[in-house]
């Protein structure tokens, strides 16, 4: 799903930076192999990003993407990952999911350090296989969880790791929207990797379950909607997922309800690929609003969109 892994290095360890990351000082060079919607993001992020000396863009349609063609001329452009790696010390790959596992293994393969848009792989095999020749070539892979660096979840991540909510009793998460359809995998694969990301990062676990089901209505042979439930069975909580493709509002939505509060917060999608997205302290949350009645919990609602939570509502983004 994207969560399987998210770093992984020649030690074994599963450290951010993996055992054979590059050392914070070291100027790198990178690739985006992919440009499009996504990939340009990373592309502008990534020439701003301190310690990168170099980035070049590849993508086989360069020639025909607006403001990209001139890449080409000046050697910031390739239209192969194969012609591009011997100027690269690592690569993003921001291309079709169903590509990641021979691109990833490619790059891998020339020794050079690779961070995956999620879902890391369309299966659990490939994923096993990336993690694998990544720890045999003594390379960091790095899946993009872009939303463990955002501060409303992190804030979230507070109050659940600091026992302010009480006893945890689940977390219920939505992301939705409409005809955002991909080609090549199901809306599972798509949307799930970041609520999973979250409830994993939140919970400071693992699941020991899962269970899904979903349904079709636009294309006969993916998933536009579909429901996941995992199990925390180490600490005693679930966590339940909502993702559709076919929902007339766009939702990004995470609620923790505890025997004392109910935190429910928004994930709006980051201002850059690199979930680069200001960190708030956690006691101090963008706007919240808090009350307290004689003989009922109280309940916190935060948010980071431009509405504030309102009594009795959930901000959505």
């Amino acid at each position: 799903m994207g969560s399987e892994s998210r770093a992984s290095g020649s030690d074994g360890s599963d450290d951010r930076l993996g055992g054979g990351g590059v050392p914070p000082a070291q100027q790198i060079r990178v690739g985006v192999l992919g440009v499009g919607y996504w990939g340009s993001k990373q592309l502008r992020v990534m020439r701003s990003t301190p310690g990168v000396s170099r980035v070049v863009a590849i993508d086989a349609r360069l020639p025909l993407l607006s403001g990209m063609a001139h890449l080409l001329a000046t050697g910031e452009g390739y239209t192969s990952l194969e012609a591009a790696l011997p100027h690269i010390d690592a690569v993003v790959i921001a291309t079709p999911p169903a590509s990641h596992v021979p691109l990833g293994l490619a790059a891998i393969r020339a020794g050079k350090h690779v961070l995956i848009e999620k879902p890391l792989a369309t299966t659990a095999a490939g994923a096993q296989e990336l993690i694998q020749a990544a720890k045999e070539a003594g390379v960091t892979l790095m899946v993009g969880h872009t939303f463990e660096y955002n501060g409303a979840v992190w804030m979230l991540r507070e109050l659940v790791q600091s026992r302010e909510l009480g006893d945890l009793y689940y977390l219920d998460s939505a992301r939705l929207n409409l005809g955002l359809y991909q080609s090549d995998v199901n809306v599972v694969f798509d949307l799930a990797p970041h609520d999973i990301s979250i409830a994993n990062h939140v919970l400071g676990a693992t699941p020991t379950s899962v269970r899904a089901w979903g349904s079709r209505h636009v294309d006969p042979a993916f998933e536009d909607v579909a429901h996941l439930e995992l199990g925390y069975d180490d600490i005693g909580v679930q966590a339940h997922i909502h993702v559709s493709w076919l929902d007339p509002r766009k939702v990004r939505l995470v609620t923790a309800v505890g025997s004392r509060r109910w935190p429910s917060t928004t994930t709006p999608t980051p201002r850059n690929a690199s979930g680069s997205t200001t960190r708030r302290s956690p006691a101090r949350p963008a706007r919240a609003w808090n009350t307290t009645s004689a003989g009922s919990p109280r309940r916190w609602c935060a948010s980071t969109s431009r509405s504030p939570c309102r009594p009795g509502t959930s901000s959505t983004a």
